[in-house]
């Protein structure tokens, strides 16, 4: 291959690349209790993409963010997506796991105990708990197989979950782990399976939204900068009741 068609071959990756965003915000829910603040999350992830320059957004609010449609469009995107491309993605909304006093034995009584065990999960506009096998996202189970094909392709990711045990909807963490209530980084972590991917939870138990999307606004900056945005979050949230977790092999 001559080193004319190897640079042009470079520069169209480099020209060509798209950033593709999904936003998934859910305030009012068909059968939980509604949250506060999830619709001005909406806008702050708004303004963040466009600090970072992403025009490419999908934006999901409230009945339109079935589990059927969160599922359809980040499908579209790992069929979309191409090599040197980005991926950035918001929830702000209800998340819950086997730890989860309301719903935690309500999976083990749906079978979904083994499924759950190193994942977590989180709630779609129609979650129901009388049907909780069917209606509900699940890490492990749902989001992984998308997400691995999106990993295979991107350059870079970003994605943010706001919810209450969101510390490891989109994959499993070793036991050992959970007991680590400081943000950090895990580098080559056995129980991360991303390679370009990171991944930021914003609380390890509870969360109170609305607070948290602020609180990235303050710490993003025009050029990504994972290391300085860890700091920042240290400094704003390692005092408070929601703590935050950055997870990724950077």
């Amino acid at each position: 291959m001559s080193r004319l068609l190897v640079l042009w071959l470079l520069l169209s990756t480099f020209l060509f690349s798209k950033e593709y965003a999904l936003i998934v915000t859910i305030e009012h829910y068909a059968r939980l209790s509604p949250l506060k603040g999830v619709h001005e999350d909406n806008i702050v992830y708004r303004k963040i993409l466009q600090k970072w320059g992403v025009e490419n957004i999908v934006s999901l609010e409230d009945a339109n963010a079935t589990a059927a449609n969160i599922l359809y469009h980040l499908e579209r995107i790992a069929e979309k997506i191409e090599p040197g491309d980005s991926f950035y993605m918001f929830f702000s909304g209800h998340g819950s796991s086997l730890y989860d006093d309301l719903y935690g034995m309500r999976f083990q009584q749906a079978g979904l105990t083994e499924i759950l065990r190193d994942s977590g999960a989180i709630l779609p506009y129609d979650f129901d708990p009388d049907h909780i096998a069917k209606t509900v996202i699940i890490g492990k189970r749902d989001l992984y197989p998308i997400l691995m094909k999106i990993d295979e392709k991107i350059k870079f990711a970003l994605i943010v979950f706001d919810a209450c045990y969101s510390e490891s909807s989109i994959r499993g963490i070793d036991e050992g782990e959970q007991e680590d209530r400081t943000p950090n980084i895990l580098t080559e972590s056995e129980g991360y399976p991303y390679e370009h991917i990171i991944y930021i939870a914003s609380s390890i138990t509870k969360a109170q939204t609305g607070i948290f999307s602020h609180v990235l606004y303050q710490c993003s900056s025009q050029k990504f900068n994972l290391k300085q945005l860890k700091r920042c979050l240290n400094n704003k949230m390692d005092k408070g009741f929601q703590i935050p977790v950055v997870l990724g092999n950077e």
